[in-house]
């Protein structure tokens, strides 16, 4: 039941026991049976097969078609495990989601989308927060590195850092390295240094403290060099002294008879033959010299530079370890182990904490954005003077994976709404009707097609197609006409400032003969029918008005008319018409309108954007 989340519903509710057959490896476990454990997955069902048939028990096979999950990067199955996650407990967030919706101060634009966000909040499931990747917010947990008590938003005071030296030619031959090893980092141990180096910088490193034999000594000056800190040596920093067992290699053990000694190696009370030390003596010498630099260098981030047994033999005493176990805690070469400290630990005494090293989920970072982005927590005058904010405009592929999540996470850190209407646009697709796919080649790059068209035309395609419909077919032509409105419009423009004779009127005409009336009649007509759609969050349909109207009212009818006609009363509709749809079409083709507006003679004027709407 622990590798198909169906099933482990389905045995979460009936409390049945958790069976991982599958490890993080990919291979199978005890618990998936002595013919399987060990086995890759592939392999382990083939091995299923063989022995249904050689004990008679399958009746037959057929090929049929179920889900698979495939990894989007790698094409590779994904098999279901439990592990150990964070969770939030979402029954009160979805409630305050709910009620914000139900109150009517958040809207849905369409209002049909409206009954998706609440079906999912009704029976919305806790909400797995942590994730094992690479990027995001560190999930604000500590664990006590005595006795691995959770601290839940835990306050560090300072860092210090715990670094094996780099790669050198004895770590690749296999030889074991002690005190008399004089071996210096070969040139990957040299990068691996460098790389760890990297891996600190986020941190305003005071001081590195390093063991004084040379792959150590090696390992710190570089670190201290890229990071531009002073570097110390500590002798209580190096690693066990092996005896007899110094530079040989497991052939070369076996070859001199020491096996017996060798197998020994971990044992905690066993002194090493020919001048050696136990890990005992090891343990209290490093964990000594720790205790002597943080009484010596409080508040400080350090980083300190050592050996493999030394620092197993330190992490054994730090967490509490029983003897013999700690030789199954691996610590590879320039690895790096970061310890925080932190106020005392009430049940072991230490006060070193490991920081959890997941990250919260994308939306839950996301969640945050509405007020976050102003400086929250703090109490700044953005976050006074913008949020809440006034509209949201967003896919419906994501209501309740980020627009539920918003609302509720508003509510509950600041006690108010994050916006008051959602709009919820139109799903591009292609011409066939698919989702677009970068990976599959389908998907456009808007950067092209405003290359090609402009930035106002691709704009106008796309309003010109949103009307209400869950979907949107891409079509290039829609593009295509906005260009070629853009140009009809920057003609209309040129035509009146000759007509004119660049005397606009910007206030609306009285007294016009009665074809200028009803022109005007109409224009106002337009005007309040363009408010209300665009109040209503109807833009393609505030577009197609104004498109029609300028287009075929204006242009074809009433431009037309004016060139027959060069009353006072006809330049004076044509300069307010003109005024007052450059200021309609500006938030649907801001860059024609503006540019338009630039080059009309109007005193005192500001710029289009700013102007007051037209009344």
């Amino acid at each position: 039941p622990s590798h198909d989340l169906l099933d482990a519903e389905i045995a979460e509710r009936h409390k049945l026991p958790r069976h991982t057959v599958i490890n993080s490896l990919g291979k199978m476990t005890a618990e998936a049976g002595a013919i399987c454990e060990g086995l890759k997955v592939n392999d382990c069902r083939e091995k299923v097969i063989q022995e249904l048939k050689k004990q008679g028990f399958l009746e037959k096979e057929e090929p049929y078609t179920h889900n698979v999950a495939i990894c989007y990067r790698c094409a590779t199955t994904i098999e279901p495990i439990p592990s150990l996650q964070w969770f939030l407990k979402m029954e009160e967030p979805a409630k305050l989601a709910i009620k914000a919706v139900k109150s009517g101060k958040v809207k849905f634009h369409p209002e049909r989308w409206q009954k998706v966000y609440l079906d999912r909040l009704e029976h919305e499931k806790d909400w797995t927060i942590s994730r094992q990747i690479w990027w995001g917010h560190r999930i604000p947990v500590g664990y006590c590195v005595g006795c691995g008590e959770v601290r839940v938003r835990p306050v560090v005071k300072n860092n210090w850092f715990f670094v094996r030296h780099g790669e050198t030619d004895w770590n690749v031959e296999g030889r074991i390295q002690g005190q008399s090893a004089t071996t210096p980092l070969n040139e990957k141990g040299r990068r691996q240094a460098k790389n760890a180096a990297e891996e600190l910088r986020p941190y305003p490193i005071d001081l590195v403290i390093s063991s004084d034999l040379a792959r150590a000594k090696e390992t710190a000056e570089i670190i201290a060099g890229e990071l531009k800190t002073e570097v110390a040596f500590d002798k209580a920093l190096r690693e066990r002294e092996y005896g007899i067992l110094e530079g040989l290699t497991r052939e070369d053990i076996a070859e001199k008879g020491l096996r017996d000694i060798h197998v020994r190696l971990h044992d905690h009370d066993f002194v090493l033959p020919g001048g050696g030390e136990s890990l005992k003596e090891v343990e209290e010498r490093v964990y000594g010299a720790l205790q002597h630099h943080k009484k010596l260098h409080k508040h400080k981030n350090v980083v300190i530079v050592s050996h493999g047994a030394a620092l197993r033999g330190l992490l054994r005493k730090l967490r509490n370890i029983l003897p013999g176990n700690v030789a199954d805690t691996a610590i590879h070469n320039a690895q790096i182990l970061h310890f925080a400290v932190s106020t005392v630990c009430k049940k072991c005494g230490s006060d070193f904490i490991e920081l959890d090293n997941d990250v919260l989920d994308t939306w839950f970072s996301s969640a945050l954005w509405p007020f976050a982005v102003f400086g929250w927590p703090e109490e700044t005058d953005d976050l006074k003077d913008f949020y809440p904010t006034n509209v949201l405009s967003t896919a419906r592929d994501i209501i309740s994976i980020w627009v539920a999540k918003m609302v509720f996470s508003g509510k509950f850190f600041t006690g108010k709404e994050p916006f008051s209407d959602i709009i919820i646009h139109a799903t591009i697709l292609t011409k066939e009707g698919k989702r677009m796919s970068k990976s599959l080649g389908t998907g456009l790059d808007p950067m092209i097609l405003i290359e090609k068209y402009g930035a106002d035309a691709l704009r106008f395609g796309l309003i010109w197609q949103a009307m209400g419909t869950q979907d949107i077919h891409w079509s290039e032509e829609h593009v295509i006409a906005g260009k070629k409105f853009a140009n009809k419009l920057w003609n209309i423009s040129r035509f009146i400032m000759l007509k004119t004779k660049g005397e606009l009127v910007l206030a609306a005409p009285e007294n016009i003969d009665d074809i200028g009336r009803t022109f005007l009649e109409k224009l106002e007509k337009v005007r309040s029918s363009v408010e209300d759609d665009i109040a209503h969050y109807q833009f393609g349909q505030a577009l197609h008005t104004l498109y029609d109207f300028t287009w075929h009212d204006f242009a074809d009818k009433y431009v037309e008319y004016s060139k027959k006609n060069d009353s006072d009363d006809v330049q004076q509709v044509l300069s307010y018409t003109l005024i007052t749809l450059l200021k309609l079409l500006h938030p649907f083709m801001p860059f024609i309108s503006e540019e338009i507006w630039s080059h009309l003679p109007i005193k005192g004027k500001k710029l289009l954007i700013i102007e007051d709407w037209p009344v």
